[in-house]
């Protein structure tokens, strides 16, 4: 599946509600909006909710398999050394971030 042959994979549209409803046209699958949701609509960016294109996109390829494709899918170390490596502003964004301060973009 080439999920950028429909969808954009950069900006503040990247897993909102708009884009996946974009990608469930392209496949023909728009009737499993309510259960695509109910699956995989669980992130929240400050005020922005998001879903988890990981789990869409192998649920669209799968025939619509509603499953738990997260899962194995990295470790919390991967974040530690990610944060390791971050400077201060970083750290200081992501923390607005958490907060709900800010929206990533």
């Amino acid at each position: 599946m080439e999920q950028e042959s429909c969808c954009s994979t950069t900006g503040s549209k990247y897993g909102d509600s708009e884009e996946v409803t974009k990608m469930l046209a392209y496949y023909g699958a728009s009737e499993k909006e309510s259960e695509i949701r109910d699956w995989y609509d669980g992130y929240l960016f400050g005020s922005k909710e998001i879903y988890n294109l990981w789990s869409v996109i192998n649920y669209i390829s799968k025939g619509c398999t509603p499953g738990a494709y997260w899962v194995n899918t990295g470790k919390n170390e991967i974040l530690e050394d990610v944060l390791k490596a971050a400077t201060e502003d970083i750290i200081e964004e992501l923390y607005a971030l958490l907060q709900g301060e800010k929206e990533a973009y």
